[in-house]
């Protein structure tokens, strides 16, 4: 009898641990996703303010100059000088986000989800080759900033005039 008991208790656990086994197995890939997809969507709201901080940057007259701080755990920002892009990328995601190899616009930024066996790339840019010219740190050479717990702090500039038809000189420095 009370072997029977201790085998009874011995199989409920396990049968129980199973189920918990297979809810895991099934939430945790769903769960994994919609974090994902939250924080590109909020990385898309922030790239959308940082245009807008440009915008008013380009339109207000050399000198002016606005700070602007963005914190981000996961993904790279990269300005690039060349193509006078700034992208946000994230790698190695469980899930696309958009139409793989597609890319769409949402406001100012363009989104494009590149497949790489079984996880995505996800490439969020501004692209400023029509409006305005960016330097980084006073520089025409790029920059890169990795994920990280702490905020970084940045200091967008209006340092003038450049190029025929003129644009306006963007300078994106770190404080």
């Amino acid at each position: 009898m009370k072997g029977q008991v201790w085998i009874e208790t011995t199989l409920y656990t396990l049968i129980g641990l199973a189920l918990i086994g297979m809810v895991l197995a099934f939430a945790t890939p769903k769960i994994t996703a919609i974090q994902e997809k939250t924080m590109i969507e909020q990385t898309i709201s922030s790239l959308q303010d940082f245009d807008k901080i440009v915008f008013d940057i380009s339109t207000q007259g050399p000198g002016n100059r606005r700070t602007y701080e963005i914190k981000f755990k996961k993904g790279d920002l990269i300005f690039n000088v060349l193509n006078n892009t700034i992208t946000f990328k994230f790698e190695n995601l469980a899930s696309e986000y958009s139409q793989v190899n597609s890319t769409i616009n949402m406001g100012a930024v363009d989104i494009l989800t590149l497949a790489k066996q079984k996880k995505y790339d996800v490439y969020l840019t501004l692209n400023y080759s029509n409006t305005v010219q960016i330097t980084v740190n006073g520089k025409n050479s790029s920059k890169e900033y990795f994920g990280s717990p702490t905020p970084y702090k940045l200091i967008v500039s209006n340092n003038g005039f450049i190029g025929s038809p003129s644009k306006s000189l963007i300078d994106i420095s770190e404080v």
